[in-house]
């Protein structure tokens, strides 16, 4: 080759390089911007996901979770999202979750947005989003096309989900509420007063709140709700289950399914045009529907005698099995098995259990402005070991009458908080449905669904604490230190802290009562309080979001 060819090889080289390096640095702001647009796609997925999750969370119904789902796409990738068009979900896809928005009738009806049975996990796939090419077109690329997807979980603080019990309205902080009776036994004698320090304890005045007289469990439809299950937890498809299996499980694990409340407060026997749709919790298998997030619910009015038991304490006594079978899915703990306080040495009808007290999950008070009976419960628990005799110091009861009075005193205008989150930890806590109706007996209207006779209406929830337990004693002796004695039918009652055992392992858990809180007294990362007063302690629960994928 001649040196004059050579040089112009050279020169060519050096441009086909040039131009080659040209189209790879084009190629990458191209592929750069797609890439772009893929963190902009997934961060907008993380939003709208985790929003739509806060939303029904908070007590927000299916539609508002949709509508925040959509708002947030629209800030956070790009307004205007095409969810019919663009959707790239594959319906019934091994990704998308049970319920697409377009099977539940929502706007958009895309099927970019999905529940699961339970609509307890919510997923979104953000609509393709197309990225015009600047040098790409050259190479026939016009346009890139992007999506992403994020799923997110949402339920209630605490060991379990909401059981089966309620609290109607008008109910205030420190009442003492029974939450689950029958209409077996004698009658429950005046609650055990205190008497004050140094003296023993004895015979009160005040009617036991699960007294026949007080709560007539054949007008209080014996205290429990009626729910469905929605969710088979190994598959991760529906599952209709409202039979005897149903309760205790509901007892134990809480009901499966999130709901929700009335946003404005529903009105008894009043129409209202403004308040948000009647949700009746119903689910139809063979249709494959149920109501997602029910803020209504049928009432129980037959309820079997050992329901109670297996869900709380279970065992191998008592018409139940060791744990809690389920409807669909493995068997679960009994309620007062979870957690990390459950100790042996001092019992319920022979069952390892929590027995942790209410005033051991309080802030330390000692320079808060809360009422001085609050603050004499905290000083004497610490620095006395309660006894059953009480001749000396502070005894058992002696700390549940302050703990009362503590309670009733406090006011949310003027009094700190008085808990901390560690109460989440037992499965004492609970967060019930607080009712639109204060007559059990007479104002629950029809359910509009299911046509059944009762139902109940969610205005809020309420923070409540398990405080008693209660079992029928026949026979001679041997029931523990609760046992009154004497040798026919009677009580024995075992409250949270009590320092003995009571009731024998082959007897039923008959009632139970437990004391309301003010959601108030907690902190803002477990309760969102609007302004109230004792005689309305309701609230919305602050839900626990996960992003999982």
């Amino acid at each position: 080759m001649k040196t004059n060819d050579r040089g112009a090889s050279a020169i060519l080289i050096t441009f086909a390089v040039g131009f080659l390096l040209l189209g790879m640095a084009a190629l990458a702001i191209d592929v750069g911007a797609g890439f772009n647009e893929r963190r902009l796609d997934q961060n907008g997925a993380d939003f709208s996901v985790l929003g739509g999750a806060l939303e029904q969370g908070l007590g927000g119904g299916i539609q508002d979770a949709s509508d925040a789902m959509t708002a947030l796409v629209d800030v956070n990738v790009r307004p205007g999202a095409d969810w019919m068009a663009k959707c790239t979900e594959v319906p019934d896809g091994p990704d998308q979750l049970f319920f697409s928005a377009a099977e539940l009738s929502l706007t958009p009806a895309t099927e970019c947005m999905s529940w699961n049975a339970a609509f307890s996990e919510v997923r979104v796939r953000v609509p393709s989003q197309d990225v015009d090419t600047s040098f790409g077109v050259f190479l026939g690329a016009n346009s890139l096309s992007t999506n992403a997807a994020a799923n997110a979980t949402v339920e209630f603080q605490g060991e379990a989900n909401s059981p089966p019990f309620v609290v109607p309205d008008g109910t205030g902080a420190g009442d003492q509420i029974c939450l689950r009776t029958n209409s077996s036994g004698p009658t429950l004698p005046p609650m055990i007063d205190g008497n004050g320090p140094d003296v023993p304890y004895g015979p009160g005045t005040i009617a036991d709140p699960c007294d026949d007289l007080v709560y007539d469990p054949d007008e209080e439809f014996f205290g429990t709700l009626d729910p469905w299950t929605y969710l088979d937890p190994v598959s991760g498809d529906l599952d209709c289950s409202q039979n005897a299996s149903v309760l205790p499980y509901s007892i134990a694990s809480g009901i499966d399914h999130l709901l929700s409340q009335f946003e404005p407060d529903f009105q008894v026997l009043v129409t209202d045009p403004y308040v948000a749709p009647v949700a009746e919790d119903d689910c139809n298998q063979g249709a494959q529907t149920a109501t997602p997030l029910p803020n209504t619910m049928q009432l129980n009015t037959g309820l079997q005698a050992q329901d109670l038991r297996c869900g709380m304490v279970s065992s191998n006594g008592g018409g139940c099995t060791s744990t809690v079978p389920a409807p669909s899915g493995p068997n679960v703990p009994a309620r007062m098995h979870l957690g990390s306080f459950v100790q042996g040495t001092y019992t319920f009808l022979g069952e390892d259990m929590d027995n942790k007290p209410l005033w051991d999950f309080f802030v330390p008070l000692a320079s808060l402005s809360v009422p001085q009976s609050c603050k004499d419960v905290q000083t004497n628990a610490a620095s006395n070991t309660p006894g059953n005799s009480g001749t000396v110091g502070w005894d058992y009861y002696d700390l549940r009458d302050g703990l009362l009075d503590c309670l009733t005193s406090w006011n949310p205008a003027t009094h700190a908080e008085l808990f901390d989150e560690s109460i989440l930890e037992t499965p004492r806590y609970a967060i019930l449905p607080y009712l639109a109706e204060s007559d059990l007996s007479a104002e629950p209207s029809g359910c509009p669904t299911s046509a059944a006779a009762k139902c109940v209406h969610f205005n809020a929830f309420v923070p409540v604490y398990l405080q008693s337990f209660y079992t029928i004693i026949q026979g001679g002796g041997g029931a523990g230190d609760c046992d009154p004695g004497g040798s026919g039918q009677r009580w024995g009652i075992h409250q949270a802290g009590f320092p003995g055992d009571c009731g024998r392992s082959n007897a039923f858990m008959d009632r139970l009562s437990g004391i309301v809180l003010d959601c108030d007294m907690f902190p803002d990362t477990m309760w969102q309080c609007p302004p109230g007063n004792p005689n309305d302690p309701g609230g919305t629960p602050i839900p626990v979001i996960e992003l999982v994928r």
